[in-house]
């Protein structure tokens, strides 16, 4: 399935999520979050986010969840923990 939704690109979502209009709100995000966040959003309908802990990725999914549910996507979330 997964190698299925990695070819399926007919994921629409926010037309520019990160544009001069996006603001998240509290801190800001690291150059690096914006570029994931990028990748994120983008067609694919499927992506997996990895890192150290303590390096904003709770932070930066909540940024991606209020872009999705701005464009109508309720959205449920998992995480796995070593």
């Amino acid at each position: 399935q997964a190698e299925r939704l990695v070819q399926d690109l007919t994921y629409p979502t926010h037309e520019s999520p990160v544009s001069e209009s996006f603001q998240p709100i509290g801190q800001s995000l690291t150059q690096e979050q914006t570029s994931v966040l990028k990748d994120l959003l983008s067609p694919q309908r499927i992506n997996c986010v990895i890192g150290y802990a303590g390096t904003g990725k709770s932070y930066l999914l909540g940024e991606a969840r209020k872009v999705w549910e701005a464009s109508g996507y309720q959205v449920k979330g998992a995480a796995l923990s070593g």
